[in-house]
């Protein structure tokens, strides 16, 4: 190691020291301070964001992709920054331009095309079916 990157190494190591009450040099970890204590508003924020911003997205996620096609549910991963756009313009009032805007509306007709065409596919019956269904028993 050089004597550069000596005196380097002697600055970073003399600012993670400060003094204490008594004039000493101690070794401190530079880190945010501790949160204080939560009030029960606080509390019932975070069981609310546990609860039904994760717990419940969860379990209806799950459920879905559980009924529908792989090609269905990979196309609806396409929704999530597609309302991000939408819930920055209606609530925070950001700007959405036209390229923007034109963006949201062919993301989010390629998503409404996957999924009628995959709800088309499931509600037809396949040609096997219908030779299965129309034959009669002899």
């Amino acid at each position: 190691m050089g004597p550069r990157a000596q005196t380097q190494r002697a600055q970073h190591r003399a600012q993670l020291r400060r003094p204490d009450r008594l004039g000493q040099h101690r070794d401190v970890l530079v880190a945010d301070p501790p949160l204080p204590a939560l009030t029960p508003v606080q509390w019932l924020g975070y069981a609310y964001l546990s609860l039904v911003g994760a717990l419940l997205a969860y379990v209806l996620w799950f459920r879905g992709i559980s009924r529908l096609t792989p090609v269905a549910v990979s196309s609806l991963g396409l929704l999530s920054p597609l309302t991000a756009v939408i819930l920055g313009w209606a609530l925070l009032g950001q700007a959405m331009g036209g390229l923007s805007l034109a963006g949201l509306l062919m993301v989010l007709g390629s998503v409404l095309a996957v999924q009628w065409q995959t709800g088309r596919e499931s509600s037809t019956p396949c040609p096997t079916e219908i030779t299965l269904a129309t034959r009669r028993p002899a």
